[in-house]
């Protein structure tokens, strides 16, 4: 049976899964440097978040939108992991559960797992490349 990608058990299985938790912890220099550029400052929580808008944005200028994932397909995975919190936008940590959510929405058909889908998404699509960030943002 195919594996939900979109619900609370979805992102229950990627926060739980030791294997991604490494993946994204491998690649945390570059994650950090691609959420501050796109990260807005929040006037409510004082910390810099992601909106759905700037999601997009990032999905689109890595052709992770439309290639991979549509964007009403990325709206429902930011809205699962922005209820967590029970505040608009995502932080960091928040950040991270969505891009598993993504690469596992994405990737889900052709990988046998998560870890694999996260991997893929940060390598395969340029994600962690620091180089390609800078090229996107002249």
């Amino acid at each position: 049976p195919r594996r939900p990608v979109g619900s609370r058990a979805a992102l229950s299985a990627v926060r739980g899964d030791a294997d991604v938790r490494a993946t994204l912890k491998s690649a945390d220099a570059a994650l950090r440097g691609l959420f501050a550029a796109y990260a807005k400052a929040s006037p409510t929580r004082g910390v810099k978040i992601l909106s759905f808008e700037d999601v997009l944005a990032l999905c689109g200028d890595f052709d992770i939108a439309p290639s991979l994932v549509d964007a009403d397909a990325i709206l429902s995975l930011y809205r699962v992991v922005e209820k967590q919190k029970k505040a608009r936008g995502l932080a960091y940590a928040q950040f991270l559960d969505l891009l598993a959510l993504v690469a596992r929405a994405a990737l889900l058909d052709e990988l046998a797992t998560d870890a694999a889908c996260v991997n893929a998404l940060l390598y395969r699509w340029g994600l962690a490349d620091p180089v390609r960030l800078e090229g996107l943002r002249r």
